[in-house]
């Protein structure tokens, strides 16, 4: 049992949560904005929301752990390209799960997740009930055969699509019960931003994605154009909040250039040591921080203008 649930935390990928995290809660305070008021009705809905996202996270990590691990991208990875942000979860080639326990748990973790959304569907709205369909079958179909999203060059959009307009609008839908082009121009930049996330954890694994036929991005570019994707990616963020701040007025959401000193920080970082990992890891330190600081700021946005 002790150790099922090392592996189940293991695959849960607590740190990594942020990347949901960030979405719903910039997702919850659209909705407050729509809604002028936030009940404890409200906050608990949004709490079976956030669990049921873990519990896709935690199922989608387990598929894409059997498959990368039959693949062979995970075997590949040796200790020195091995990072806190590449590599998979390693409960596989670590030997502390079997094949079959960790597709267990992916039926397990998918199963709750189901039932938990089917709840919000039926109680809440059913306006959310496609925007979890859909962020579900993408987290299959990532590295599930014959999809395998993430092996042709896909899964760079995948994530970009489910972390920034599925996750966002579908919390703004659970609380506000209604559709809104706002939470979707919010999205954009978080989209572009944890893409960026998933491109510059991929310069790790580079050797090993290119041996397993991972066609990734950075794998059909190579590591020196990648360089120029991770900086693009930034450059897009910046500009698709124009979109969101036109259509809201709210020219507080410029705040999130605030970022930029970071994120200039990790491109200068990224295009110096590409091949160092030990340097690189800044990079993805600071490409992750912009991610969140700018879910930050936007909430920041929201709630000042709102008394503003």
């Amino acid at each position: 049992m002790k150790r099922i649930s090392k592996a189940i935390v293991m695959l849960m990928a607590v740190p990594t949560l942020v990347a949901s995290i960030v979405p719903m809660t910039v997702g919850f305070a659209a909705a407050l904005q729509t809604n002028g008021s936030v009940t404890a009705y409200d906050l608990l809905w949004f709490l079976l929301a956030t669990v049921a996202v873990i519990l896709i996270e935690t199922g989608k990590n387990t598929v894409n752990e059997y498959f990368d691990y039959l693949s062979g991208t995970d075997r590949f990875v040796d200790e020195e390209h091995l990072t806190p942000f590449s590599g998979g979860r390693r409960v596989l080639p670590s030997g502390i799960l079997s094949g079959k326990e960790v597709i267990c748990i992916g039926v397990v973790t998918f199963g709750l997740a189901i039932a938990a959304g089917l709840v919000m569907a039926f109680f809440k709205t059913f306006l959310i009930f496609w925007i979890g369909i859909i962020g579900i079958a993408i987290s299959i179909c990532y590295t599930l055969p014959p999809f395998k999203l993430c092996y042709r060059g896909l899964g760079e959009l995948a994530v970009g699509i489910v972390y920034g307009p599925l996750i966002l609008l579908g919390t703004y839908t659970l609380i506000a019960e209604q559709y809104s082009l706002q939470p979707l121009l919010l999205s954009l930049p978080l989209g572009f931003l944890i893409s960026n996330v998933l491109v510059i954890n991929e310069f790790p694994d580079y050797e090993a994605d290119t041996k397993a036929g991972k066609k990734n991005l950075v794998v059909l570019l190579g590591k020196p154009k990648a360089v120029y994707l991770h900086g693009g990616l930034f450059f897009l963020a910046y500009a698709s909040i124009l979109p969101a701040i036109i259509y809201s007025g709210n020219f507080l959401l410029l705040l999130i250039i605030l970022t930029a000193p970071i994120a200039v920080k990790a491109c200068v970082n990224c295009k110096k040591n590409y091949d160092n990992i030990a340097m690189l890891t800044n990079s993805n330190k600071m490409t992750i921080a912009v991610y969140a600081l700018t879910g930050v700021l936007i909430i920041a946005a929201i709630v000042s203008g709102l008394f503003l």
